[in-house]
C-alpha cells in the first residue's frame, strides 16, 4: 500500500503523488462497491442458485443442502472480509487525502 509511504513522508506531496492517492481511493471505492453488491440479497440468491445447480450434479438431499450452506457461508465470509479490508483502506486514504488539502 503506497499510502504508508505518503503518511510517513515528511515532505509535501507532489501533484503526481496526490493523483496517485486519489486514483487509489477511487479504485478501492470501486472494489468496495463490488463487494457490497456481492453481499446484497439478490446477488446472494443468484449465487446460491448457481451453487445449488452445480452441486446437484453430484449431491442430493441432505448432502446437497449441507454443501450449499457451507459454500454460501464461505462465499459470504470471504466477501465480508474483503469489504472490511477495503473499507479500512478507504478510510485511511480518505483521511490522508483530505488532510493534505
Amino acid at each position: 500500500m503506497r499510502i504508508c509511504f505518503f503518511i510517513w513522508s515528511q515532505e509535501p506531496l507532489t501533484e503526481e503523488e496526490i493523483e496517485v492517492l486519489i486514483s487509489e481511493l477511487l479504485e478501492v471505492e470501486s472494489k468496495a462497491a463490488e463487494a457490497q453488491e456481492a453481499l446484497e440479497e439478490e446477488s446472494l440468491m443468484k449465487v446460491e442458485a448457481d451453487v445449488r445447480k452445480e452441486l446437484a450434479l453430484s449431491l442430493s438431499d441432505n448432502e446437497l443442502e449441507k454443501a450449499v450452506v457451507e459454500e454460501m457461508f464461505t462465499f459470504k465470509e470471504e466477501w465480508e472480509v474483503e469489504l472490511d479490508e477495503l473499507e479500512t483502506e478507504s478510510a485511511y486514504l480518505l483521511v490522508y487525502t483530505f488532510s493534505i488539502f
